[in-house]
């Protein structure tokens, strides 16, 4: 016994490993995730649950799928079902020698309409074509539905059932499809001739528009219809266009226009092969449709004869959108010093200064005034400093006003630090010229635009200066030149503006429902402290003027990145107050170093004769100077 104990020890005693479990039983397979109904076109993964005879959940075996009318739907190996076609079939899933299955019922989803392709086809006697339809739901096709084919004149042509048309007799007719209730059309034309007219695109245009004819159009401007006319053999000319636009089905404007020579190709940047039709002035466009025919009374002897009209005559036009946004609103200071005298500016002259930026910017009316005149402290103009001083003063100028216009400091004709103007970009104030052209480019910074590059320095990914796309211009009722430059650059020649420039303001307007600075009160106050100066390279702050504005009628909204503190005699902080600053927009590559600031502050009466000293911070910078409110 004592040996068979020691013998037994070779394993340290330990007890012999138990034979594994036989494999559980799978005693029913769950389905799950099986919808009792789904619409053509949808998918649905499945999942299987595996359970013993005691319900407990064991590890799936390998499942095989099957549909038992695949033409209905279809299961894939990994469970997804796919819904094929209107019908009934039951889904099983095989596994572990259990089997378990669900009814299912696909039905097809609410047919809409039936697109059909080509929309317009030329054939020769004897040739064929390919249709292709389609029975749409709102969520997209529905395959497996019956089309049904005819055609409008089978001496013309004839149409089987998959959709293949086949020319017999010259002439013009419609290939239908239809499911049910359900139809479309297509046009078909049988001809020996080579020639074809057609509209490549129609559009209203006011000032620009873009490719995709996004530029919706505004109130009150000028409007006309720019029609694209395209033939298929060059030398034709003298084509009759009709144009119409109608609202509620009534048409409220129709004109026939002839051409010139039709082009063989459409290109945006060309000139001169768009018709230009003006729309009547007053006429009121919102929601109205534009429809355009080219050879109208069919003179013409076309390869195509249903691709004369755009839309295509098949097709829903869009209703026009018209925005109604709120004037611009300018002030124009004449602007001067002690060396040089500020021209003199009458209401005539300022409604002639603003009358270009009337014509190009998206905006029915500009409202100008011409206010009293503004004498700069500083004599020199011809330095980055002055530049930022006399922008700085007139942006206290318009606080101290408590306007919401943009300022225009009107200066005498000799060049300011080397140019014909300046501008914030983007901001409310600019000086220039008297110059309606360069009234608009300077005040097209305050807009937010900059300088494209070409003729001159620009800006890195601004547009170029050639318009490319040819604008409208109502004072010759006809095509802005595509070799037109852009009001922002320095080029010379036509001048007018780009889509994406006008686009930009236009969108500006909408969402801010106008082009009016913002309101730069704070509200009035019985002393303003007028503080101004510039950030510096490297981060560093000035503190260029200070003065007191008595009764100012506006001050400064509390916002900004320049901290304005006004201090006693022993540094207490009396009023603390936040101060936007702008940039200048740069000018034949000479830009003004600093932005600047400007900031009215609104002064306590009690605390005015306490104040002895002035602070400006940014970033942690701090320039503090002595200045008294009340001497």
């Amino acid at each position: 016994m004592l040996l068979a104990a020691c013998g037994g020890g070779g394993d340290g005693g330990s007890t012999p490993t138990p034979p594994p479990p036989p494999p559980a039983v799978i005693d029913t397979l769950i389905l799950q995730g099986a919808p009792a109904t789904i619409n053509v076109g949808q998918s649905v993964q499945l999942s299987v649950t595996a359970r013993t005879t005691t319900g407990a959940t064991t590890a799936n075996p390998v499942l095989i799928w099957t549909s038992t009318q695949s033409a209905v739907a279809v299961v894939s190996p990994a469970g997804r079902l796919e819904a094929v076609s209107a019908g009934q079939t039951m889904i099983r899933v095989t596994g572990g020698g259990k089997t378990t299955e669900a009814p299912l019922t696909v039905t097809a989803p609410p047919a809409v309409a039936v697109s059909l392709f080509p929309a317009t086809s030329a054939l020769r006697p004897g040739n064929t074509a390919q249709f292709a339809a389609q029975v749409l739901s709102p969520n997209g096709s529905i395959p497996g539905l019956p089309i049904t084919w005819t055609t409008g004149d089978q001496s013309i042509a004839t149409v089987d059932n998959a959709g293949r048309v086949t020319a017999v007799g010259l002439g013009r007719t419609t290939v239908t499809a239809s499911y049910a209730a359900i139809t479309q059309s297509s046009g078909v034309t049988v001809s020996n001739t080579e020639q074809n007219l057609r509209i490549h695109r129609a559009d209203l245009i006011q000032v620009a528009q873009t490719l995709e004819s996004s530029v919706p159009l505004v109130l009150g401007k000028p409007s006309a219809i720019r029609v694209n006319p395209v033939a298929a053999q060059p030398g034709v000319s003298g084509v009759p266009i009709e144009v119409t636009l109608t609202r509620n089905g009534a048409t409220i404007f129709t004109q026939r226009v002839t051409t010139g020579t039709i082009p063989t190709a459409f290109n945006a940047a060309q000139g001169g092969t768009a018709v230009y039709v003006p729309v009547p002035d007053g006429l009121d466009l919102n929601g109205a449709t534009l429809t355009t025919r080219i050879d109208p009374d069919g003179t013409t002897g076309e390869s195509d004869e249903w691709d004369n009209d755009f839309p295509l005559f098949r097709d829903t036009p869009v209703p026009i959108e018209v925005l109604t946004l709120a004037p611009i609103q300018v002030r124009l200071v004449p602007l001067g010093s002690a060396i040089r005298p500020a021209p003199s500016v009458s209401p005539a002259n300022g409604q002639a200064l603003v009358e270009f930026m009337r014509l190009i910017y998206p905006t029915a009316s500009v409202q100008v005034e011409v206010v009293g005149s503004l004498n700069t402290s500083h004599t020199d103009w011809d330095s980055d400093f002055g530049v930022s001083l006399i922008m700085n003063q007139l942006t206290a100028r318009r606080t101290e006003d408590g306007s919401s216009a943009y300022y225009y400091g009107v200066v005498s004709s000799a060049p300011v630090n080397n140019a014909a103007g300046w501008g914030r970009i983007p901001g409310s104030v600019s000086l220039g010229y008297a110059t309606p052209a360069i009234v608009a480019h300077e005040i097209g910074h305050n807009f937010g635009l900059a300088h494209p590059n070409g003729c001159g320095t620009g800006v890195a990914g601004a547009p170029g200066a050639v318009i490319g796309v040819p604008g409208y211009d109502p004072r010759t009722f006809g095509e802005v030149p595509p070799t037109a430059v852009s009001v922002m650059s320095y080029c010379s020649g036509y001048v007018w503006i780009q889509p994406t420039s006008y686009l930009s303001i236009l969108n500006q307007r909408r969402n801010a429902s106008t082009l009016m600075a913002a309101e730069p009160t704070g509200g009035p106050a019985a002393i303003g402290a007028v503080v101004m100066g510039r950030l510096l390279d490297g981060g560093g702050i000035s503190i260029d003027e200070t003065r007191t504005s008595v009764s100012p009628r506006g001050t400064t909204l509390d916002q900004g990145t320049v901290e304005v503190r006004l201090l006693d005699r022993d540094g207490t902080v009396l009023v603390s107050q936040r101060v936007p600053a702008a940039a200048v927009a740069d000018e034949h590559g000479n830009g003004v170093a600093a932005q600047g600031y400007a900031g009215v502050i609104a002064v306590p009466t009690p605390i005015a004769p306490a104040v002895a000293q002035v602070s400006v911070s940014r970033g942690g910078v701090v320039v503090v100077r002595p200045y008294r409110v009340v001497e």
